[in-house]
């Protein structure tokens, strides 16, 4: 799929197949290889102008850091990304916050942390997203630890 939008120059095809392909390596334990492939896939949304796409690659790639222990840097890409998607792209925002709270216990900030996770509680629910209001429970959970 991704030779195909390559050779069509489908650059809004290839960038969702990158970071598909990002979160894959995540899945599989590749981070260095998933940071670069989102890294990527970021770039091309900046490029196409196209602000969900760079929302997104924004959490996958903060997602990346994050599976690279860097929490400074997940927190600042995490950041990012709530702030393209706030009250506009509600599933990215709240993953994005989901991750933010995470990176910011992992850097030691636990009242940061429930903070935010509350956040992501609140957008998940609301939206149905249950599977995301989950993992937004679990960060606020171990925020009060």
């Amino acid at each position: 799929m991704l030779a195909a939008y390559r050779k069509g120059a489908n650059l809004r095809g290839e960038l969702s197949t990158l970071d598909e392909l990002s979160l894959l390596h995540l899945q599989r334990g590749y981070a260095a290889t998933a940071l670069e492939v989102a890294r990527r896939a970021h770039d091309m949304a900046i490029a196409v102008r196209d602000r969900k796409a760079t929302a997104q690659t924004a959490a996958t790639t903060a997602q990346a850091y994050l599976a690279l222990g860097d929490a400074t840097a997940a927190a600042h890409w995490f950041e990012d990304c709530v702030t393209i998607a706030h009250n506009a792209y509600p599933f990215v925002e709240a993953r994005a916050l989901a991750g933010l709270a995470t990176a910011r216990l992992a850097a030691g900030d636990p009242a940061s942390a429930g903070y935010t996770a509350e956040q992501a509680v609140a957008i998940a629910g609301s939206c149905g997203f249950r599977l995301l209001e989950r993992q937004a429970l679990a960060a606020l959970h171990a925020s009060r630890r």
